[in-house]
């Protein structure tokens, strides 16, 4: 916890909060390691759907850095994605309503 909040310190944001990544990784460990220990040696549902989430924060920073080195032009995928990602719900939803 003391390395991430002299890192948010460093990024020069005031009120850049760690506290949800740290609390996830430790609630992580602490499941994983119970159900390591105690019989019937698997995780639950909570613990799995935290770890993927984990992974998810990792792979959007990754995404993140990538496109802090590229042209400012880039900026503009994320939000087609999500614009594209609402397109086809809104589908979905349609596409549902008219078929009952």
């Amino acid at each position: 916890m003391g390395i991430q909040s002299v890192a948010a310190q460093l990024v020069g944001q005031r009120g850049m909060t760690t506290v949800v990544f740290t609390s996830t990784l430790t609630s992580i460990v602490t499941m994983a390691t119970r159900a390591f220990l105690r019989p019937p040696h698997s995780l639950p549902f909570a613990t799995a759907r935290q770890i993927g989430m984990f992974l998810i924060y990792g792979v959007g920073a990754g995404i993140c850095g990538f496109f802090a080195e590229q042209p400012a032009s880039l900026a503009v995928l994320p939000f087609l994605a999500v614009v594209g990602a609402a397109a086809v719900l809104w589908a979905a939803a349609r596409w549902r309503g008219g078929e009952s």
